[in-house]
């Protein structure tokens, strides 16, 4: 369902005339940002449903690390929230006030978000391994 939904989305804005706007590009970042939070979330639910127990070994470290563990996932919810309240905000001002330029979401503002949300996500993911204990120095040999 996520996945038809954002690929619904992403194909609208392509081919939609006027695609270079600020909220557009806010609007397929958050498709993309659905579309890797499904997909790397999506794996713990087939181990569930199809094996009573996680493979073993040099597999089940990678398999945990990139998929079952959710650790990728983290960067698509935390990068879809960011959006959402980015948009919430862009509308909230552009009803307020639709003559003031109070927040006009500008191309260059665009660009610092993108770069807030780089930083908060590599920054959660960060504190997720941590809290999970995943360092890549404890497991090698």
């Amino acid at each position: 369902m996520t996945f038809s939904s954002s690929i619904q989305c992403l194909l609208l804005l392509y081919f939609c005339f006027n695609r270079r706007t600020p909220i557009n590009y806010l609007l397929v970042n958050l498709a993309i940002a659905d579309i890797v939070y499904a997909a790397f979330i999506a794996p713990k639910g087939y181990f569930k449903l199809t094996s009573d127990h996680h493979p073993d070994g040099m597999t089940g470290l990678v398999l945990c690390k990139l998929l079952t563990g959710g650790n990728v996932a983290w960067v698509g919810a935390v990068a879809s929230a960011i959006f959402l309240v980015v948009i919430a905000l862009e509308r909230y001002f552009a009803v307020m006030y639709p003559h003031g330029h109070k927040w006009k979401l500008t191309n260059r503002k665009l660009k610092v978000i993108q770069t807030f949300k780089c930083l908060f996500t590599c920054m959660c993911l960060f504190f997720q391994n941590d809290r999970l204990g995943l360092h890549i120095s404890k497991h090698t040999v």
